[in-house]
């Protein structure tokens, strides 16, 4: 009995630990819209629930175009609240990550989120531009002054791409880093 006991809970921990990955939930783009309100009213200043709720986005929504711009922006704020350089370089690659699916996801007939506001009402909501905005005011500068640090980010370190982070149908957000490149 105890050999049955026992293979029974291999069998179950086993199919534990090869589970699905966490499906995207539907109210994802809204817990994050959420996050991002609590952080302007200045409810939330620790950073560690903020990343942790951004890259559980990335990681769980990729084909989610708005819950990855929302993501891009908490990490945004989270940068700039981080003083310990690896930890910032590393958020910096995981917003650079959650505008390349951002871009890659992105699609003009998606159309907005409607999200709510903490008041009631509601928003709509178009993350491309507020990743792309996020990339310019955000990662590059930042991505900078780490290098300058010593510390580089992979979005400034030279090391090839296995392919470019963004999609083939929007050359637009590479123009506009190249542009801020040309300003910085």
């Amino acid at each position: 009995m105890r050999l049955v006991l026992a293979a029974f809970s291999l069998l179950t921990f086993s199919l534990t630990a090869h589970a699905e990955p966490e499906s995207c939930p539907e109210d994802a783009e809204q817990r994050l819209y959420n996050m991002v309100q609590s952080i302007e009213r200045g409810e939330q200043s620790d950073a560690a629930p903020v990343a942790a709720l951004a890259e559980w986005a990335v990681a769980t929504c990729p084909a989610r175009t708005h819950a990855q711009a929302l993501a891009a922006t908490l990490l945004g704020a989270v940068i700039q609240a981080t003083p310990d350089k690896q930890k910032r370089a590393q958020y910096v690659d995981l917003a650079e990550r959650a505008i390349s699916l951002n871009d890659s996801s992105w699609n003009p007939r998606i159309g907005p989120a409607i999200l709510k506001r903490s008041d009631g009402t509601s928003v709509d909501y178009f993350g491309y531009n507020q990743a792309t905005a996020v990339l310019i005011e955000r990662l590059l500068p930042h991505g900078v002054g780490l290098a300058e640090a010593g510390t580089t980010p992979r979005l400034l370190s030279g090391e090839p791409y296995a392919s470019c982070p963004y999609a083939a149908h929007s050359a637009s957000r590479l123009a506009d880093e190249a542009h801020s490149a040309r300003r910085g």
